[in-house]
């Protein structure tokens, strides 16, 4: 009951506001457009580099977006904010300060997940490559320019060195709610790259739901009908855990929950690199559907686990940070050792924060500035270096 008075009140108190129904007129100048240039350069992998126009935010409609699969077609895949491609610009690369090498411009996809990861779709996009392939330790410049814009865009990266990881001591255990972990120790020598890169530990849980036949309807004796059948439906579970002091200093991206672990969805646990001077171990805890069987009628089963071990450059860990101050990006996760009388305590410290957290919203409407480190223009440039242990589960 207490749950609802406060809801009662809470909406009494808001409905009585005037200020909820203020109209703020903006007044200010539309800029000319520029160049936005983006791209991750991952070590091991050769170059993917994104180029675009600039958008007046009040000009940025939703509108429909062709998918790569169907290009041509008169249906829209998803509704989205259109990019704008420049695929006629002059793209050059500089390694180590060698000579500039140039880059073209080919036909590319862009994929998307929903907010659970369950959900993907595609966008049709263009990328500027060439055949080299980044080294660790190599220093990248990029530069782009293109006549119908005023300044050439540039960015600089160093990219990373791998990580260098091992994993020992697999196992696969039960959680809660139908899910259950696969679990691993990873081991770190002291990282040999250069100073102010950050490990990111990413999971992706591959699932597929085979079904065979279909609910359709009752027959004359009340009797259930199923229909035949035969497709895949296909997902992606993504709720990595671990537990150390390390991670609690990027609460701003990692997700504390019970029992000292700290969780991401995604995006990923972000952790220093080692430089203790010695092997450090992180026990990792990654979600997974496990196989069930609805009567034969379908079963679901998950084909892989993936855990990445990336090493980030500082300029990939602060793009990332700032989507989340944003509120772009967002790290609910489940807390799998909650207990249930802590449970119902914090629903109602919940719903208490988020009416304060309502009220500073308006207070605060200057908005966040999204992390940007492209000369001339917008965007961002990041690097990487992933390692990848790829399982399947047990009861498979």
């Amino acid at each position: 009951m207490k749950r609802i008075y406060i809801l009662i009140l809470s909406a009494l108190l808001l409905s009585s506001c005037d200020f909820f129904y203020k109209t703020i007129e903006y007044k200010g100048e539309i800029e000319q457009e520029q160049l936005v240039l983006t791209a991750n350069l991952e070590a091991g992998k050769t170059p993917r580099i994104f180029l675009n126009s600039s958008k007046f935010f009040a000009d940025a409609k939703q509108e429909p977006i062709p998918s790569a699969s169907t290009p041509n077609s008169d249906s829209a895949y998803w509704t989205g904010v259109q990019r704008n491609w420049v695929t006629d610009a002059v793209v050059e690369m500089q390694i180590n300060n060698g000579e500039w090498q140039m880059l073209t411009c080919v036909p590319d996809t862009i994929f998307y997940y929903n907010d659970n990861n369950y959900t993907l779709w595609n966008q049709l996009a263009y990328s500027y490559r060439n055949d080299y392939v980044f080294q660790p330790g190599d220093s990248v410049r990029i530069r782009a320019s293109h006549p119908n814009f005023p300044n050439q865009a540039a960015a600089a990266q160093l990219i990373p060195h791998f990580a260098g990881s091992e994993v020992y001591n697999k196992k696969f255990s039960k959680a809660k709610w139908n899910i259950n972990f696969f679990e691993c120790d990873v081991f770190m020598p002291p990282y040999m790259g250069s100073e102010g890169t950050i490990l990111n530990f990413v999971e992706y849980a591959y699932w597929r739901n085979h079904i065979t036949s279909i609910y359709a309807g009752y027959d004359e004796n009340s009797q259930p009908v199923y229909k035949d059948t035969l497709y895949d439906e296909y997902g992606i579970t993504s709720y990595i855990y671990s537990r150390g002091l390390g991670f609690e200093k990027y609460e701003n991206v990692n997700c504390s929950v019970s029992s000292g672990y700290w969780g991401a969805r995604s995006n990923g646990l972000y952790h220093n690199v080692n430089t203790y001077g010695t092997e450090v171990s992180f026990p990792i805890k990654a979600c997974y559907h496990p196989y069930t069987n609805n009567e034969n009628r379908s079963y679901t089963i998950t084909d892989s686990i993936v855990v990445e071990v990336k090493v980030v450059s500082q300029d990939y860990y602060r793009n990332v940070a700032s989507m989340f101050a944003g509120d772009y990006y967002y790290n609910s996760v489940p807390d799998f050792w909650q207990s249930d009388s802590d449970s119902e305590f914090e629903d109602m410290t919940d719903i208490i924060e988020e009416i304060q957290d309502a009220f500073n919203e308006l207070g605060n409407l200057e908005g966040i500035q999204v992390f940007s480190n492209v000369i001339g223009g917008f965007g961002h440039v990041t690097a990487s270096a992933t390692e990848r242990i790829v399982v399947v589960p047990e009861n498979n």
